[in-house]
């Protein structure tokens, strides 16, 4: 892959391996990324680290559930409200939580996430 100058949305990009495929796409000269995570606080943050980093303006947040198809189409229209375009998408959004099983099952296995992040890059393509 080849990022130069292009847009990126990266589900869970808030820390871990989201916020490292952030970096990593920025690093390579990826034009803009978009922080899509339910986790604000760190999100937050996360977009100030690497707007620092990179330059004013290169990381954006978008609060959205990966598991609400209405969340995740608002995210993607804000990428392209904001950036014109989408496209790199990095799926990475999981919930590890064994006190709600049925929420990690949902989110990483079940869920049209999978298939609702593909959808609507493919419509901005």
């Amino acid at each position: 892959m080849e990022p130069q100058c292009k847009t990126a949305v990266v589900t869970g990009g808030a820390t871990g391996i989201g916020l490292a495929a952030c970096t990593q796409l920025l690093a390579e000269g990826a034009a803009q990324v978009l922080i899509v995570d339910t986790r604000a606080k760190a999100a937050r943050a996360a977009m100030a680290r690497l707007n620092y980093r990179f330059g004013a303006d290169r990381a954006l947040f978008a609060r959205a559930d990966v598991a609400d198809p209405a969340q995740l189409e608002c995210a993607f229209n804000a990428a392209v409200d904001r950036f014109g375009r989408v496209d790199i998408l990095v799926n990475n959004a999981a919930v590890f939580d064994d006190c709600h099983w049925e929420r990690a099952v949902n989110t990483n296995v079940k869920v049209p996430s999978r298939h609702e992040c593909g959808r609507h890059v493919a419509t901005f393509l």
